[in-house]
């Protein structure tokens, strides 16, 4: 048999409360680490669409994009940045124009490309 020193009962109720009340104060503490995080989660998106749709210059002045949603721009930005080739990604294209309602012009390679198949196609037709 195997003997156990068992607190007496005013002892147990003593170890009990205050476990209640300190694991109370810990989760107090993680419901304001976890509001915390979402504030900083909050402020880090905020700060990414800012640099994304008004630049990194505070001071830069602005323009109207021409796009409702977007509002105005810095006044040094182009319609769109040469290194992004949207035809590069067709179903994001399509999406973009089906979905969104997004008017993309197609780029001069792009038209280029577009109007050799059609000669393409053609000259195989008339064959």
């Amino acid at each position: 048999m195997v003997s156990r020193a068992i607190p007496r009962l005013p002892e147990q109720r003593a170890i009990a409360s205050f476990l209640d009340r300190e694991t109370g104060r810990i989760d107090e503490l993680i419901g304001k680490k976890e509001r915390q995080i979402e504030l900083l989660q909050e402020k880090r998106q905020a700060l990414i669409s800012h640099a994304v749709t008004k630049g990194l210059d505070p001071k830069a002045k602005l323009k109207d994009s021409g796009i409702e949603w977007l509002g105005m721009v810095p006044e040094g930005w182009g319609q769109v940045a040469s290194s992004l080739r949207l035809e590069r990604f067709p179903r994001a294209l399509h999406h973009l124009q089906k979905d969104w309602g997004f008017q993309i012009a197609a780029s001069d390679s792009s038209k280029r490309k577009t109007s050799q198949s059609k000669k393409s196609a053609q000259t195989l037709s008339s064959t």
